[in-house]
């Protein structure tokens, strides 16, 4: 939150935009991050680290061909090669989109994890799991549900935020994530059943009977 309002008093604070689009990134809004930052990089078109920020952003909506045009772009703007332009585009160049994304994303929140809970809950007010339990609550009041209760799959469960709101419904409770790092600061809870380091698509698709709730 103080970074948005520090973006949002200043908006041509281009240190506190960076410092928010990486958070968006982490928190799954790489969309808002591009948003933020394209109207920077169009006042000032000679700035690569905007631009690489940028290409990191639609690296991770999947969007390889919009990052290499920022990554592209970067690198000619830093003839150095401090800003490691060149192995991404290498990647993309060779059709990589998909299989980057996904160690992109994995490298991130690894390297997040231990200030993930702090950052997201405390500066950016996330408040997804309580919301989605909610929801549920109003389909199926927890009293309605009896037991032995719900077999629950928390799909990209991070450190276990979610974990906490569903235990209660859980009869059993498993989560996944790319991250390992996540995953071992959810195990750290001690509210999973199971927790797994994979891609979601291919853990519901492995067992896609298997789950009350995802």
């Amino acid at each position: 939150e103080e970074h948005r309002e520090a973006v949002a008093l200043r908006p041509g604070d281009r240190e506190a935009a960076l410092e928010l689009a990486v958070l968006l990134v982490e928190a799954g809004d790489a969309l808002g991050a591009v948003e933020l930052l394209q109207p920077l990089s169009r006042r000032d078109p000679e700035d690569a680290e905007l631009h690489v920020a940028i290409g990191r952003a639609w690296i991770a909506l999947q969007e390889p061909a919009k990052a290499l045009t920022a990554l592209r772009r970067a690198q000619g703007l830093d003839p150095d090669g401090r800003l490691g332009c060149a192995a991404l585009i290498i990647a993309l160049e060779s059709g990589a989109g998909e299989d980057l994304s996904a160690a992109y994303v994995r490298a991130l929140f690894d390297r997040y994890a231990d200030r993930f809970d702090q950052d997201l809950v405390g500066k950016l007010g996330y408040a997804a799991p309580a919301l989605l339990r909610e929801a549920v609550d109003r389909l199926a009041p927890a009293s309605e549900l009896g037991a032995p209760g719900l077999r629950v799959l928390d799909l990209g469960c991070g450190t276990g935020l979610a974990g906490v709101a569903f235990r209660p419904l859980a009869a059993h409770l498993a989560g996944v994530d790319l991250a390992p790092r996540m995953v071992e600061k959810a195990r750290v809870r001690a509210l999973y059943d199971e927790l797994s380091v994979g891609d979601v698509v291919a853990t519901v698709a492995a067992a896609p009977e298997a789950w009350d709730l995802l």
